[in-house]
């Protein structure tokens, strides 16, 4: 009976030090994992319903849209001093053909609030832009008309008055309505103080309506910027052009 009792007590003893793995390491027993939240659906590249998570990558998106598209954009700016009477009206337009040509810009300029409008605003400027030359003509204040050969133009793009990554990084809401998606904000962006926007996107990712108000200096300003897209260039060139080509050749 002595020999089976110590049989028993070497058994336990191997028995006890068996509690481990085998690989002599301890583990926790298995928990329950905290429930992860799902990536937010993307709406447009960089856009959620939560806001603008990549304003680069949507900034791309717009250009990357209208890339090979024909294009007319429409800028209407409006100014009051500060007991808010409408004192300036400016309306740009551009029409601009794939790759940048041909493209007419117009620039026209009144002294009033868009409803009084007269037929003839106080001044304008307009370019027509083709391969290789451009030319100008203005009309000035006093109704005075002159034409100019090769004039300085900046660089024709569509976008708003401020680069669009400037209106993403202070977009404060996002709102989607049937295959549009409008980006709300507001803060300092560029020249613009005090402003407050809402822009207006596509499904296919570009910037199709901007309505802002903000100030600049002691002025409130009102702009709108509204793009549509062409199958093909809408016009023809302006017969002015023609008068353009004539002066050049005589001086």
């Amino acid at each position: 009976m002595v020999a089976a009792r110590t049989v028993v007590v070497v058994l336990l003893v191997v028995l006890a030090g068996c509690g481990g793995f085998a690989d002599g390491t301890d583990r926790e027993p298995y928990g329950v994992d905290e429930p992860v939240d799902p990536e937010p659906e993307e709406l447009l590249p960089g856009v959620t319903a939560d806001g603008v998570s990549d304003p680069e990558q949507l900034h791309a998106a717009h250009f990357d849209a209208l890339e090979d598209d024909v294009y007319e954009q429409t800028t209407i700016r409006t100014t009051a001093d500060e007991s808010g009477t409408v004192d300036s009206t400016v309306i740009t337009s551009e029409t601009v053909g794939a790759n940048g040509t041909p493209a007419l810009v117009v620039v026209e300029h009144w002294e009033q609030a868009p409803e009084n409008l007269t037929a003839d605003p106080t001044h304008e400027h307009r370019i027509w832009i083709t391969d290789g030359e451009n030319y100008g003509k203005q009309v000035n204040d006093s109704g005075d008309v002159t034409h100019a050969r090769n004039v300085s133009v900046g660089l024709l793009e569509p976008e708003p008055p401020a680069p669009p990554v400037e209106f993403y990084d202070r977009t404060d809401a996002v709102e989607e309505d049937g295959d549009r998606i409008h980006l709300e904000g507001a803060g300092d962006i560029w020249s613009y103080e005090n402003a407050s926007f809402t822009l207006s996107l596509t499904d296919a990712g570009y910037i199709e309506r901007l309505q802002l108000d903000a100030e600049v200096g002691d002025r409130a300003v009102e702009e709108t910027m509204v793009l549509e897209t062409r199958e093909a260039f809408p016009l023809e060139e302006p017969e002015w052009v023609e008068e353009a080509r004539a002066a050049d050749e005589a001086e």
